[in-house]
Parts: structure tokens; sequence; C-alpha cells
């Protein structure tokens, strides 16, 4: 494993230590690690949602855009996109 030095102003730190602190952390780097994890997970899922989006697009098919069609299909595409652990 490879280390990186951050420099952080002083409130963010102690945000920092506090979040260690309520969930247990023994150090920055499993605070930060977990922090990247999610944020990866969630660039992937936005990426997924992205493709399926274009995806149906390029069905063809017209519908109408609608409040609670959007609402529905955002619920649908987030259901997919979920990774299975999760459901």
């Amino acid at each position: 494993m490879e280390s990186m030095t951050i420099t952080l102003p002083s409130e963010l730190r102690e945000f920092v230590e506090q979040q260690m602190a309520s969930r247990g952390m023994t150090s920055p780097s499993d605070f930060f690690e977990e922090l990247l994890d999610h944020e990866r997970q969630s660039l992937e899922r936005k990426a997924k949602l992205e493709a399926m989006l274009l995806e149906g697009l390029d069905e063809g098919s017209s519908v109408e855009f609608t409040k609670e069609w959007w609402q529905q299909k955002q619920q649908a595409w987030l259901a997919e996109a979920q990774p299975e652990a999760t459901r």
C-alpha cells in the first residue's frame, strides 16, 4: 500500500477526527479509504445510470415526459444500479 500526505484546515481535521471517533476508526486512513470507496461507487452508479438513459433514448420509443414518469424512471434506474449487497 502506498502513502499520501494531505494538508487540511483545522476545522476539516477536527471533522475527520470526530468522524473517526464516531465510527470507531483507528486512523485517518480508514476514514479516507471509506470516503473514497463511497465516491468511487457513486461515480460507477452514475455512469451506469447515464448509460441506461442513453440506451433508452436509442430504443426510439416515444413517451410523454411527465414529472411522475420521470420519478418512476429514476427510481427504477436507481434500483437497477444498486450493488447487489445493498438490495
